[in-house]
């Protein structure tokens, strides 16, 4: 009995195209192919393991690449770029031969590769307390000769609002960034603010050590209390001489984290000083 290749093929190309769950003969299209005898039906799954042993094939020719490319990757943006257009030639190359997850598989690495080393746009960097390089310029010269900056994003010093800074506390302005490779930079520690601004008294009128009078240099303090009642540390505690100049410091943190303020005097009644500010 004759068996039709292209109908062989046809069913093999839709086999490729649907999940393994249900089976294909519960599938509602699978009646497109009920005429195919038991000796086509034959010839089709000797296809399909015909096709899964070339893509056994093509997965050990990928990951050879990727081993031969990847300190390349690391090192060398031209050689990770050849990567990518030697992944998407294979693509090509095999467009209507290999298998559909064999095509999507070069697909998918070249993509993967292209996201590496092609610089993105900064809505896309990361704000977690990591680093990134940053494209801080575009034209050098002989002042400024490097432009790129490792850069983490930070609240900065208490006069600077929130931004991009390089390990010197300066900041930048980068147009775009891509990831650094590993092993990456310490972490800041840098997390998105939250919580509760306290203004609190730690000191009051007639404190004595050994029964003798003692002056305190401070009678206020502020820090931020995390919504889980810890401490952020990243934002440093500060000191203040009278309830005033803590109340002005603690509104100029309000203006900048969109945080409530409250004061807790040595009673610990506490006393709401301001809302928090809403933010867009």
């Amino acid at each position: 009995m004759t068996v039709r290749t292209d109908r062989v093929i046809a069913m093999a190309d839709w086999l490729d195209t649907i999940p393994p769950d249900p089976p294909f003969h519960l599938h509602p299209d699978f009646k497109a192919f009920r005429d195919l005898t038991h000796a086509e039906l034959d010839a089709v799954q000797a296809e399909m393991k015909r096709r899964a042993q070339q893509a056994r094939v093509e997965a050990d020719a990928l990951e050879a690449e990727g081993v031969r490319f990847s300190d390349a990757l690391l090192n060398d943006h031209r050689a990770a770029m050849l990567m990518q257009e030697h992944l998407e030639g294979m693509a090509v190359a095999n467009e209507g031969l290999a298998p559909g997850p064999i095509l999507q598989a070069l697909r998918d690495a070249a993509a993967m590769v292209r996201s590496l080393v092609c610089p993105r746009e900064m809505d896309r960097a990361p704000k977690n307390g990591g680093w990134i390089l940053g494209l801080v310029r575009t034209e050098i010269d002989d002042t400024y000769r490097q432009p790129w900056v490792i850069l983490t994003w930070s609240d900065g010093a208490e006069v600077h609002d929130f931004g991009w800074y390089d390990d010197e506390g300066i900041r930048h302005e980068p147009t775009l960034w891509v990831p650094l490779p590993d092993p990456q930079p310490f972490p800041t520690g840098w997390e998105p603010p939250c919580g509760t601004i306290v203004v609190a008294e730690i000191t009051g009128d007639g404190w004595t050590v050994n029964g003798k009078p003692i002056e305190m240099p401070y009678r206020w303090m502020g820090y931020i209390e995390k919504t889980d009642g810890s401490y952020d540390e990243y934002r440093e505690t500060w000191h203040a001489v009278t309830l005033a100049e803590a109340q002005a410091r603690a509104e100029r943190w309000r203006e900048k984290f969109g945080l409530p303020i409250v004061t807790v005097p040595l009673d610990k009644k506490v006393i709401p000083f301001q809302p928090p500010v809403t933010r867009q």
